[in-house]
């Protein structure tokens, strides 16, 4: 009878046993979920941006090379070309493309409606649609006149609640990973001579500057290469460094075979 007894109670598991076990079961499960929906939202935030930026050059190709001339129907084009070619989806979420700005040459920047822009993009057109001239014609939303690079720059941080500029992975002059900070700047104190740059200054309110990494925001080298980035292997650097577009140029001149991508927050190779 003892001997039945022990055999018996050896047997399966006890009510605090299981509950334990299911206790860790649903603690592993709080954790994985949002770290697998993490993770899968970054890679359709990813594929998204890539999905524009392929568009921005399938637009520019097409209308370089075909007689329309009209942006919204060559994008229509594009889009259902695009469709085509991933089972009817562009934005893995289901967001819609469209166009965000269009210079008429050729170059446009689309935009989804449910991923918005890139971190580069959104900086860059948030400087063209709030300044379309010289900075010293216009005054902050509390009367104060804009003067130089340093007093759009505070407003930018201002009006996104910014106390850092933000941050990218890339690479130094050793190829060593490392954190960079996307900025802008201007050799002619204008929207239209704005670049932006990474470097490793994250405080909005400073003034000097070290670019690792250049955009060619307004094409200074020509069809093809506005709102291309470029690895700064000379690491120009101080505020007299590009004072002018020809300087701006010559900076890009030397460092052109450079071309990089900026995608999901990493410079990569173009």
């Amino acid at each position: 009878m003892l001997e039945r007894t022990s055999k018996k109670n050896r047997a399966g598991f006890t009510l605090a046993e299981l509950l334990v076990v299911v206790a860790i079961l649903l603690v592993l499960i709080a954790i994985a979920v949002p770290l697998f929906a993490g993770a899968l939202g970054k890679a359709e935030d990813a594929t998204c941006e890539a999905n524009r930026r392929s568009m921005q050059s399938m637009f520019l190709a097409n209308y370089a090379l075909g007689d329309d001339k009209n942006s919204d129907s060559v994008f229509k084009k594009c889009l259902d070309e695009m469709k085509a070619e991933n089972n009817e989806t562009t934005c893995p979420t289901g967001g819609a493309y469209s166009i965000k700005s269009d210079d008429g040459e050729g170059h446009i920047v689309v935009q989804c409606s449910k991923h918005g822009l890139g971190i580069d993009l959104s900086m860059w057109y948030w400087v063209q649609e709030t300044f379309n001239g010289a900075w010293h014609q216009f005054t902050d939303k509390d009367g104060n006149r804009l003067t130089s690079d340093p007093d759009i720059r505070k407003q930018y941080a201002k009006e996104h609640g910014i106390t850092e500029w933000p941050s990218v992975t890339g690479f130094d002059k050793d190829g060593n990973d490392k954190t960079f900070y996307i900025e802008f700047k201007s050799y002619g104190n204008s929207a239209n001579t704005t670049f932006l740059y990474a470097g490793t200054n994250k405080d909005p309110s400073a003034t000097d500057w070290t670019a690792y990494y250049i955009c060619d925001n307004t094409g200074l080298l020509g069809s093809g290469s506005k709102g291309q980035w470029y690895r700064v292997t000379s690491n120009p650097n101080g505020e007299g460094i590009a004072k002018n577009e020809s300087d701006m140029r010559a900076i890009l001149e030397k460092n052109k075979d450079n071309k990089v991508e900026l995608v999901d927050g990493r410079f990569v190779e173009g």
